[in-house]
């Protein structure tokens, strides 16, 4: 398992200036980016500590760490942080958006099967969503909307964004094939099991001695699990 990029790492890497002055709001970060200038450069297979969803405007393919999924042109592209990823660009022009936002953000959201039901939270999910034009469009839009939300001095924005973003859920519960959306979660057990790991996982590595363990007990586990213990 390759090292874990952290938020302000990626900020060091990619945005020097944003990253010397960042500071992680209590409510958690949230922001969007055009790919143009990323995708030919975030290349490396990482895990890392926050989340991803991406407007894939271009031909290339996702690397996971068992299997590679080709990306001909339009794609919904969710990254989960307990996965490792690396995206190979095929064609020179590489458009669209991608937002990310950590757990902190997503907190209110963690026992929401909206969320939990999507590629985000359910690794067993396909990560890629194609898209027709018309349905690209339609993203675009809803990424251009949170862009301005970014940059507004609206003191609430952050509740919308939280909205927009449930809508990009939605989005991938639409995209989902009906009957494989069923055959996933035929098994109640496994499904808890799966969730149960993933709860798990994201704990680690610990990095520093600031870093503390979210779920500690069978009880942390169960309430967010919503089972008794």
């Amino acid at each position: 398992m390759s090292e874990v990029l952290t938020l302000q790492q990626f900020y060091a890497h990619f945005l020097p200036a944003d990253g010397a002055r960042m500071i992680l709001p209590k409510q958690g970060h949230f922001n969007v980016f055009q790919r143009g200038a990323f995708c030919k450069v975030m290349t490396q297979i990482h895990r890392n500590d926050f989340y991803k969803i991406a407007l894939v405007i271009g031909t290339g393919t996702l690397h996971l760490e068992d299997h590679s999924i080709p990306i001909n042109g339009r794609a919904l592209v969710f990254y989960n942080p307990a996965v490792s990823y690396l995206w190979e660009s095929i064609s020179p022009v590489q458009e669209g958006y991608f937002c990310l936002f950590n757990s902190a953000f997503i907190a209110p959201s963690l026992t929401d099967n909206n969320f939990r039901n999507s590629p985000l939270y359910n690794t067993s999910l396909s990560p890629v969503y194609p898209l027709s034009a018309a349905q690209a469009e339609d993203l675009a839009f809803l990424f251009r909307k949170m862009t301005e939300e970014v940059e507004s001095g609206y003191m609430q924005k952050y509740e919308v964004l939280s909205h927009y973003l449930h809508l990009l859920f939605h989005e991938a519960h639409k995209l989902q094939p009906t009957n494989l959306a069923a055959e996933k979660y035929v098994n109640a057990s496994s499904r808890i099991s799966s969730m149960f790991i993933e709860l798990l996982e994201r704990q680690f590595p610990v990095d520093s001695t600031e870093q503390s363990l979210k779920f500690k007990t069978p009880h942390d586990f169960a309430e967010k699990l919503s089972v008794h213990r």
